[in-house]
């Protein structure tokens, strides 16, 4: 982590995102007007936050085509877990910003509180927790986030994704499905969950046809996930580098206790304490990365899925998009 932008209010976390990195004007507007941004970002905002970049270490991996991607170590480490977003720039915006939506509603969404600790060592509650977690982040940013907006779905991605089989059954981005949408704005609650389940559906049940792309990845990326728990659970100590059982828990009462710290201490003790154990050495192992370990083992894995998805897409005469720098932020410690 580099670059670290500490936000301790509400109205400062709310305003930096609503400002300095939505770019797209409808959903600032969204925001301004109280609607589905408002209750994303305040659900956010309920704890102190920080953005950051990555620090400069890197992993390349090649695929057995002599395709390769270089990757930053730290680029999909999963760090809205312990409060922290990283800052991406990505040259469509409204990706972009679908981007920095997924990660937020990640955070915002992942709890921890007093009443959790009997569970704070299970690694099947863990699991579920992050499982759950995924479904949350993943059914805003990739379908309810078009229900609500269905305007911004010929701006986003030029291949299929899985909400155009609900709300574009044509491919015909200005034909939207009337039905769905007038559902949307009667019952959202019971929408999302349609459709988070549909979601799941694909990601549970049994094999899917590489001709059906969007499913098909959906899957795939829902196998990375897996191999993400078991890199933190670690539970017959395959990942000779960790421990065995993982330090999943190690994150988990970290973030109890800063929730604890909130209320006795004030927000920004408790966010100055909270950075000063992420950068701890005991938790970089003396990098700029906390749990390195984790961080690589992952990235490795995450770069082996993009390169074959980038393969399936050309295969198809198709690209998406991709972040290819960290953002440049403004004040930082």
């Amino acid at each position: 982590m580099r670059n670290i932008i500490k936000l301790v209010t509400a109205n400062e976390i709310c305003s930096y995102v609503r400002d300095q990195l939505l770019q797209t004007e409808v959903l600032r507007r969204s925001y301004d007007q109280g609607g589905l941004v408002a209750s994303v970002l305040r659900r956010f905002a309920r704890l102190p936050r920080f953005f950051y970049q990555p620090s400069a270490d890197t992993i390349t991996v090649a695929d057995e085509g002599g395709g390769e991607v270089t990757e930053f170590i730290e680029s999909p480490h999963f760090s809205p877990w312990w409060g922290g977003i990283q800052l991406r720039d990505y040259e469509n915006k409204l990706v972009q910003d679908l981007y920095y939506l997924h990660e937020i509603e990640h955070a915002g969404t992942m709890p921890y509180g007093p009443d959790t600790r009997h569970s704070l060592r299970d690694p099947v509650t863990f699991k579920n927790k992050i499982r759950d977690n995924e479904h949350e982040a993943s059914t805003l940013s990739e379908m309810t986030i078009y229900c609500e907006f269905p305007e911004l779905r010929k701006h986003s991605f030029a291949h299929e994704i899985f909400v155009d089989r609900f709300l574009f059954c044509d491919g015909d981005f200005d034909r939207v499905n009337v039905r769905m949408l007038q559902r949307w704005r009667d019952e959202p609650d019971l929408v999302k969950k349609e459709m988070m389940y549909a979601r799941a559906a694909v990601l549970t049940g049994p094999k899917v046809s590489s001709d059906d792309l969007a499913a098909y990845w959906l899957k795939r990326f829902y196998s990375q996930g897996r191999e993400w728990t078991k890199i933190w659970t670690n539970p017959k100590g395959e990942s000779k580098q960790l421990p065995r059982g993982g330090r999943f828990a190690l994150v988990e009462s970290a973030m109890v206790r800063f929730r604890e710290q909130c209320e006795a201490a004030g927000r920004e003790a408790a966010l100055d304490e909270h950075l000063g154990w992420l950068r701890s050495s005991d938790v970089t192992g003396g990098t700029e990365v906390p749990f390195f370990d984790e961080a690589r083992a992952f990235c490795e894995s995450y770069l082996r899925h993009k390169l074959r998805y980038f393969e399936s897409l050309r295969n198809i005469g198709k690209q998406t998009e991709t972040h290819y720098t960290a953002a440049k932020a403004g004040s930082s410690i």
